[in-house]
């Protein structure tokens, strides 16, 4: 197996890379979030890789960052999950976004991956949460918030994620916000908190 490929990037196309070492070219598999952060052709490049084999393919999958790779991993030990499908996660999340969005067990966010439907992210989400070793919601809600007020943040999140916000870009912005024992809030209170935060950063 291949752990990882450096080299000189010599091409990069929507689907795959090419990184030439000592002479050799690697063609290795990037998802379009991937591609977006790539140096230009020409530079030196890390790809920590995965290798896909099957008795008709042998693939590379490369990853600029160990956590997405070991993200993709994961989903290929799920049922049902191949290498397409766990690419298209990375083309949305990386690896402390998608968690999140299976310890909130936000299906409407998590089918907004490419391919995936209503059976799929719920299976995702049973399925990793346990591997991943990630707590219940509920037992989260309890210790930390209520129920109702976990409710009115999770309707919060979606409303930033509706104005174009990313999650990691959500989470940076609600940094400090705190409710006080007894006080009610509002959707529209941890909005304008988050956007006020904006001049901030």
């Amino acid at each position: 197996m291949i752990g990882f490929v450096r080299g000189k990037l010599s091409l990069k196309s929507t689907e795959y890379a090419l990184v030439e070492v000592n002479g050799v070219g690697y063609q290795v598999f990037i998802s379009p979030k991937t591609l977006w952060n790539l140096p230009k052709v020409g530079d030196e490049i890390i790809f920590y890789t995965y290798t896909y084999l099957r008795d008709d393919s042998l693939r590379l999958y490369g990853f600029l960052d160990k956590d997405d790779k070991q993200m993709f991993e994961n989903l290929l030990q799920i049922s049902g999950i191949g290498p397409r499908i766990a690419l298209a996660v990375h083309s949305v999340f990386n690896s402390n976004e998608f968690e999140e969005a299976i310890l909130n067990q936000d299906v409407d966010l998590i089918r907004t991956i490419p391919g995936v439907g209503k059976k799929t992210a719920l299976r995702l989400i049973l399925e990793l949460r346990e591997k991943l070793e990630l707590p219940d919601l509920t037992k989260v809600v309890k210790a930390k918030i209520s129920d109702k007020v976990a409710k009115t943040m999770k309707e919060a999140k979606q409303a930033l994620r509706n104005l174009g916000f990313k999650p990691s870009e959500i989470n940076l912005l609600l940094e400090g916000f705190t409710i006080k024992e007894g006080e009610e809030t509002t959707v529209e209170k941890i909005v304008r908190y988050a956007l006020k935060n904006i001049t901030k950063r």
